[in-house]
């Protein structure tokens, strides 16, 4: 059915649902049962409201909001903006790192053994983890902790608002918001936990964060491999393939460092911290390796929050790309339907045709085929009613206003 087909048949499907509603909000069962009907506005003969069609166009049209220089402005650069805030994230992030590796290469010697930089806490070998710093400037670390967790959790969940309708990874898009929102929340502990670096409490949660933030880059690819499986047109170009293989590269450089970490925090879990100071033992060369893998793990998260980033600016060249091929698509099918189609009046098409008598025959059929061929003539009798219709007056009229079949949705129910 061509698009201008579409709309009215639309319309005449949502007017029939309006006044099937109405139908039944009047003549309910409870309503019926207790008779309390409104006098004013329903009498006792089953007489149902109507709609005409004036009244329903009213209803359908959108309502025109005024206009705002600074709401169209937004609107216009929605994806530049949106864009800007996992590149913050991204940057707090990093100066976080920074900072901290910064912070511990320059705190001032032990003052009883002398070394230089001092142990901060008992739960490492010879280099600290991320938490184990932090305690060392806990304010600052919390507050960009914090920033940086809103600005994430913003992000995600406006990009699932505006994807929220989307069929293609429904399941998927869920399953990263709740990665997300888990993840904001082991941040969070996670820098309070800090407050106790020789607990091995803040390592435990820095394990899990570090799986759940794993989580949300494998959904992120995920639904980046569900799109260009559907629009294989997506490997084509040139921007996309950059941030395909900018993600990949991503993710296979953050799984073994993630592995690695936490490897590291639940082998050791209970062992003692003597063990993990003392050269040789096992925990000692176990955490000498997972101490640095959760820094560069962090790196790679910075990476991935920056892909995002590159994602929601190149969203409107995504678009393109896929309108084309539904444009294409749907072209090649109309074309296909124009050389196969039948007339939907004609016993040919309405009679099984030799092939189709054998049971064999009925099973092999192509379903998307027949489907094809009933719409197509429900379509063109479609067609055939309307065009009936506008040539003709309606005979049946009530104070002017015409009377329109409800339709299926509108008959009555047996309550009984």
């Amino acid at each position: 059915m061509s698009q201008l087909q579409r709309q009215p048949t639309a319309q005449r499907h949502s007017y029939y649902s309006i006044e099937g509603s109405v139908f039944l909000d009047d003549y309910g069962p409870e309503r019926v049962r207790t008779n309390s009907f409104d006098e004013e506005k329903i009498d006792g003969l089953f007489r149902r409201r109507k709609t005409n069609w004036a009244e329903f166009q009213r209803r359908a049209q959108p309502k025109i909001r005024p206009w705002t220089p600074a709401l169209e402005y937004f609107w216009d650069h929605r994806y530049s903006l949106r864009a800007v805030i996992p590149i913050l994230a991204a940057l707090l992030e990093l100066f976080l790192l920074l900072f901290l590796f910064c912070t511990y290469y320059t705190l001032p010697a032990d003052p009883v053994t002398g070394e230089k930089p001092p142990r901060v806490s008992d739960r490492y070998a010879n280099f600290p983890f991320i938490s184990c710093v932090g305690s060392q400037r806990l304010a600052l670390y919390q507050g960009l902790t914090f920033a940086i967790v809103i600005l994430s959790v913003t992000s995600t969940a406006i990009t699932f608002y505006f994807c929220r309708d989307d069929l293609l990874g429904w399941h998927t898009r869920r399953a990263g918001l709740l990665a997300s929102v888990s993840g904001a929340g082991l941040n969070i502990w996670l820098v309070f936990a800090a407050a106790v670096p020789d607990q091995h409490l803040h390592l435990t949660v820095t394990g899990a964060k570090a799986v759940v933030v794993f989580g949300i880059k494998t959904t992120g690819m995920l639904i980046d491999h569900y799109d260009r499986s559907k629009y294989p047109a997506l490997r084509q170009a040139g921007v996309i393939k950059v941030m395909m293989w900018w993600r990949i590269i991503t993710l296979v450089v953050a799984f073994p460092l993630a592995v690695m970490t936490n490897v590291a925090i639940f082998s050791c879990n209970h062992a003692n911290p003597k063990e993990f100071q003392t050269p040789g033992t096992k925990c000692y060369r176990i955490m000498t390796l997972g101490a640095p893998a959760e820094w560069f793990y962090a790196i790679t998260t910075v990476s991935w929050s920056l892909t995002i980033a590159f994602d929601i600016y190149i969203t409107p060249i995504i678009s393109k790309v896929k309108s084309a091929q539904d444009e294409a698509d749907f072209q090649l099918l109309a074309s296909e339907h124009d050389g196969s189609s039948h007339d939907a009046a004609s016993p040919e098409f309405m009679a099984p045709g030799k092939d189709e008598e054998s049971e064999s025959s009925r099973s092999s059929m192509n379903e998307g085929e027949k489907d094809r061929r009933w719409n197509s003539a429900y379509d063109k009798l479609d067609v055939e009613v309307r065009r009936g219709r506008e040539g003709d007056d309606y005979p049946y009229e009530i104070d002017g206003d015409e009377e329109l079949d409800l339709g299926m949705q509108a008959r009555l129910r047996d309550w009984a």
